[in-house]
């Protein structure tokens, strides 16, 4: 048997965490995870919760397939320029559900020190809404005009919102980022050739494979000022955004297309049989 952890059991509401953290523990690990022959990890924080919670150190990462969206539909584009009013703005675009763990706050408590360089800049945040920390720290700070909750999309409008962004932001959920990975947005983001800002481990999908400044720009949680200062820096320099952006789409096309993760897994189902036998 092979497995595939998706996720960390972990939950905002201490009640529930406790709860799954007793069922991990006392189910899964001895009448699932026990039996299994090997599992696959998407990243490195799943290779880390493993060894920690299950005692199964070392086991291989095989991240997602990414498959690159087709060309945005330039209806969408104008719809979406027309409905968030991003007509000669500067988009900061940040895809992925918000909710208390990823509410955002980083990059609105950056946003007003974005707006006294470049006033014409906004943050369009893309998914389901379920907290109200979001907008009532916009509304706090005075940013909530440049701060657009844009609500879910289906997920084929998704290549329009990239055309109109000059940029996408990771949730920078004010988690240690050894513990942060990236998410499929980011790396659809990637694969469509934006540069994209993150608090994650770098080593998350294995050592070198993201580079700071080479195809993703790395930024520290909780320094509103300095992601300020690392935001402004880039929507000035969009020569370098588009490099950034390039190194990016190949890496998704080289590590992170399916062919490459089906090659991967195929060889963790081999060794599986093998030890076996």
């Amino acid at each position: 048997m092979v497995l595939t952890i998706h996720t960390i059991l972990k939950h905002p509401n201490p009640v529930l965490d406790a709860f799954l953290s007793c069922a991990d523990r006392l189910a899964v690990r001895p009448f699932v995870v026990a039996r299994a022959s090997a599992i696959l990890c998407p990243d490195q924080n799943v290779v880390t919760y493993m060894a920690d919670t299950y005692k199964r150190p070392d086991e291989p990462i095989v991240p997602y397939g990414v498959e690159a969206m087709g060309p945005a539909s330039p209806a969408l584009v104008s719809y979406y320029r027309e409905k968030h009013r991003l007509e000669g703005r500067r988009v900061i675009l940040s895809l992925g559900h918000v909710h208390e763990m990823r509410n955002r706050g980083d990059l609105v408590e950056a946003m007003p020190f974005v707006l006294e360089r470049l006033p014409n800049a906004v943050l369009l945040v893309v998914g389901e809404v379920t907290t109200k920390t979001t907008g009532l720290l916009a509304r706090k700070l005075g940013v909530e005009n440049a701060v657009v909750l844009a609500g879910p999309v289906p997920h084929e409008h998704v290549s329009a919102l990239l055309e109109l962004a000059d940029m996408e932001a990771h949730w920078l959920d004010q988690e240690m980022p050894e513990k942060t990975s990236l998410g499929i947005a980011s790396l659809e983001a990637m694969a469509a050739g934006k540069t994209i800002l993150a608090a994650a481990n770098p080593n998350t999908y294995g050592e070198g494979l993201l580079r700071n400044g080479g195809n993703l720009v790395m930024v520290e949680p909780g320094k509103p000022r300095e992601l300020a200062n690392t935001i402004v820096q880039l929507l000035e320099d969009p020569i370098r955004r588009q490099t950034i952006g390039e190194n990016a789409r190949r890496t998704i096309r080289e590590s992170f297309s399916w062919d490459a993760v089906c090659s991967r897994t195929v060889d963790v189902y081999r060794q599986a049989i093998r030890g076996s036998k």
